[in-house]
C-alpha cells in the first residue's frame, strides 16, 4: 500500500512523470490485474512522452475496458498526441455521449478545438503574407500546447523557423530555428533538424555571411550522412552567390541589407533619390554623374521591389543581366537638357498537461 501511495505521490509530482512510469511498472509485477496502476502509468507515460509504453498499456486497458470515461479520456488524449486527431475526437465524443458532463473528456476536448482555432488563424494570416502576424500566432499556439506534448509541436517550430526566412526577420529566425535544433534527436526526426540548418543557412545569407551558411549547410549533410537534393541546391546558391562578390549588388547600391523589408527599400530609395536627383545639379560634369547615380539607384529599387526578381537576385542571379555582360534594365535609358524621363512615385510616403 504505501508503494501505491508512492505511485500516486510521483504522478501529483509531476515534473518527473518517468519516475512515476518505473515505480508503476515495478509495482504491476505483483498486482497485475490493478486498473488505478495501469491508468497511473498511462498518465505518467502520456505526460513524460513514452509513447512505447502509454501504446501497448493504453489499448490493453481500452479493450478491457472500452465504455470507462477515464479509460476513454486517457485514450483519446494518447490519439491526440499521436496525431490522430479525428480518432481522438471521435473517442473524446463517445465519452461526452456516455457522460456530457465528464470535465476530463470535456477539457481535453476544448483544448483540441482551441488549438484547431488557433492554427486556422496563423495559417489565414501566412496565406494573406501577414508573417509577422503568422508567426506570433502560430507561438503563442507553441505556448498552449507546451506541456500537452501534441504530435505537431515540432513541425509548428520548423515552420515558425521557416517563415522568419520568408520575413527576413534574421536574429529572431535564428533563434526560432536554435530552439528546435537544441530539443536534439532524442525527440526530433533527423530530416527535421537538418531542415532548421538549412533555413539557418538562408537566414545567414540574408546577412551576407556566407561563412555561416557554409558551416550550417555542412552541419545538415552532416546529420542526414550525406548530400540530399536541399544540400546540392544550396552549394549551387553559395556558389553563385560568390561568384556574384564582384559584381552589381543592388542592396548596397540602396544601402540595405538582405534582411530589408519592402518599407526599408522605399524608404532607402526615396532618401537617396532626393539626394541624387539630376535637376539639382547644374555643372555637366556633376550632372552626368549624378544622372548614372540615379539610374542605378532606380534600377535597384525596381528590381528589389519585385519579389521574383528579388528572389532570384537571391538565389546569385542578376535578373538585369542575366548572361553576366549585357547591362539589363535601364541600359536604354537617356537624359536630356534638364528634363527626367523616369516616372517616380514618391506617394505618402494549460491548460497544458492532461487535465487529470
Amino acid at each position: 500500500m504505501n508503494k501505491l501511495n508512492n505511485a500516486y505521490g510521483a504522478w501529483d509530482n509531476i515534473n518527473n512523470p518517468k519516475d512515476c512510469v518505473n515505480l508503476a511498472q515495478e509495482l504491476l509485477v505483483t498486482a497485475s490485474e490493478s486498473f488505478e496502476l495501469r491508468i497511473i502509468r498511462i498518465r505518467c507515460g502520456l505526460a513524460s512522452r513514452s509513447f512505447s509504453v502509454v501504446s501497448s498499456e493504453v489499448k490493453k486497458i481500452f479493450k478491457l475496458h472500452p465504455s470507462n470515461t477515464e479509460v476513454l479520456a486517457l485514450y483519446g488524449e494518447y490519439l491526440y498526441q499521436l496525431g490522430v486527431v479525428d480518432q481522438a475526437k471521435d473517442t473524446l465524443g463517445r465519452c461526452l455521449q456516455t457522460d456530457p458532463d465528464n470535465k476530463y473528456c470535456m477539457a481535453t476536448w476544448k483544448r483540441i478545438k482551441k488549438a484547431e482555432r488557433m492554427i486556422i488563424k496563423a495559417q489565414i494570416k501566412e496565406d494573406e503574407k501577414k508573417y509577422g502576424d503568422a508567426i506570433r500566432m502560430y507561438e503563442k499556439y507553441l505556448v498552449f500546447v507546451k506541456d500537452a506534448h501534441v504530435y505537431n509541436e515540432h513541425d509548428i517550430m520548423l515552420k515558425v523557423c521557416k517563415l522568419h526566412v520568408t520575413a527576413r526577420t534574421v536574429s529572431e529566425g535564428l533563434k526560432a530555428c536554435d530552439r528546435l535544433i537544441e530539443i536534439g534527436e532524442s525527440e526530433v526526426t533527423k530530416s527535421t533538424i537538418a531542415d532548421a540548418h538549412f533555413e539557418k543557412v538562408e537566414l545567414y545569407i540574408l546577412e551576407d555571411d556566407l561563412d555561416g551558411a557554409r558551416d550550417e549547410l555542412n552541419k545538415a549533410e552532416g546529420i542526414l550522412e550525406g548530400a540530399n537534393q536541399r544540400v546540392q541546391e544550396l552549394r549551387q546558391k553559395l556558389h553563385r552567390l560568390e561568384r556574384m562578390a564582384s559584381r552589381k549588388d543592388y542592396y548596397k547600391i540602396l544601402g540595405v541589407s538582405r534582411s530589408a523589408t519592402k518599407r526599408d527599400i522605399k524608404n532607402a530609395f526615396r532618401k537617396l533619390t532626393r539626394k541624387h536627383h539630376p535637376d539639382r545639379v547644374q555643372d555637366p560634369e556633376k550632372k552626368k554623374k549624378a544622372e548614372k547615380k540615379f539610374q542605378e539607384i532606380n534600377e535597384a529599387y525596381e528590381l528589389l521591389k519585385d519579389d521574383e526578381k528579388r528572389r532570384r537576385f537571391d538565389n546569385g542571379e542578376d535578373p538585369n543581366d542575366p548572361h553576366g555582360g549585357q547591362q539589363g534594365g535601364f541600359h536604354n535609358a537617356h537624359f536630356q537638357g534638364g528634363g527626367f524621363p523616369f516616372n517616380f512615385h514618391f506617394g505618402g510616403g494549460g491548460q497544458g498537461g492532461f487535465p487529470f
